[in-house]
């Protein structure tokens, strides 16, 4: 079995079982929330230390390919992107923590390449896993908060699991803690894109931004020589 096979099938495992959990009226709301912790903590734990792997196990190129809007609602395909170097995270804009946070990551590593003139080779780019609720304009509004040179990309159901399956990256509906309508678990991955659509990098949720705007401006400085 492929490596990302195995990921995704334990990740699978996992995000059931974590749906169980919260489903469940014979557990007492402590036990529920400890033990929904623990299980996103051994999912989060499978991913860091298997998933780097995944994208460079068979030496087989990945070129991103997509058809999605913009939160200009303006229909959009990884063609427009070709020549630019793409900075990925998906995510949602109802999650409460993670991906707030790692849209100030994306941020700082923006402002960090403005000092060294290497922001203008790349895009910032969000790619929703919860289409539902992130309408274009929810997008327009979320990353506009953070920086306007993020592009929002949201769209189809069935365009977004293209997406998260090009990237082998996850995403799972499941009842929410604070008691809104669901939460969504998902993976925690920047992806960097090279300008011809090549997935080149996957960086995990377990560095600063100082040390992934390094490793980005090394790549960058790295195709430029070359």
């Amino acid at each position: 079995m492929r490596l990302d096979g195995l990921v995704i099938i334990c990740n699978k495992l996992l995000v059931n079982l974590i749906v169980k959990i919260s489903k469940s009226k014979k557990n007492k709301n402590v036990i529920k929330r400890f033990s929904i912790f623990l299980l996103t903590a051994a999912l989060v734990l499978i991913g860091t230390t298997i998933f780097a792997f995944m994208h460079h196990e068979d030496g087989a190129r990945k070129i991103i390919k997509f058809s999605l809007i913009d939160q200009n609602i303006v229909a959009i395909t990884e063609k427009e992107f070709r020549g630019k170097w793409l900075l990925v995270y998906l995510g949602f804009t109802n999650c409460p923590k993670v991906c707030p946070t790692q849209m100030y990551v994306m941020k700082n590593i923006l402002q960090e390449l403005d000092i060294s003139g290497h922001s203008v080779l790349i895009t910032p780019m969000l790619i929703t896993v919860d289409p539902e609720r992130d309408t274009p304009e929810v997008m327009k509004d979320y990353v506009a908060h953070f920086d306007a040179r993020i592009v929002g990309l949201t769209g189809a159901q069935q365009e977004i699991e293209k997406v998260k399956n090009t990237f082998r990256a996850f995403s799972k509906t499941a009842e929410a803690s604070d008691g809104s309508k669901y939460d969504v678990i998902h993976s925690d991955y920047f992806y960097l894109v090279d300008p011809n659509g090549e997935l080149v990098q996957s960086y995990a949720n377990n560095q600063d931004y100082m040390q992934l705007t390094k490793k980005i401006r090394d790549k960058l400085n790295k195709n430029i020589k070359s």
